[in-house]
């Protein structure tokens, strides 16, 4: 009965992940030049072919300029992702009033392929 008990549990535990595959992204900077007064925004895409623009791409997270890596967990499929860096205060646009944050260009993009889960598993006798 404990037996029995302990793999409904592993299985009920690893049901809320099923499909994920974490994955660990992580960047060159200048340690000197890592600071609060910096983000890293993380970017991404599943196609290739679409060149980078704020409106073409979804920022994934913002990181703290104090460190150089995160951590994602993402579904199976292609994935493009890339970097930026852009101060976080912003400069405001003494004629509009409008705030603007200076933003490094993209990275080079990194392409993560997760395959997909097997299916229909059956047992042979």
């Amino acid at each position: 009965m404990k037996a029995f008990f302990l793999l409904l549990l592993l299985c009920w535990s690893a049901q809320a992940e099923i499909g994920k595959t974490n994955i660990t992204l992580k960047w060159d900077y200048p340690l000197s030049e890592m600071t609060t007064s910096i983000e890293f925004r993380v970017w991404h895409q599943t196609n290739s072919l679409i060149a980078f623009s704020t409106n073409t791409w979804s920022v994934v997270t913002n990181v703290s300029g104090l460190t150089n890596t995160i951590g994602l967990g993402i579904q199976p499929g292609v994935h493009f992702y890339l970097l930026t860096a852009r101060f976080t205060q912003g400069l405001t646009n003494e004629t509009t009033g409008e705030v603007v944050y200076l933003e490094s260009d993209p990275s080079n993009s990194v392409l993560v392929h997760v395959p997909r889960r097997g299916t229909n598993l059956t047992v042979r006798p």
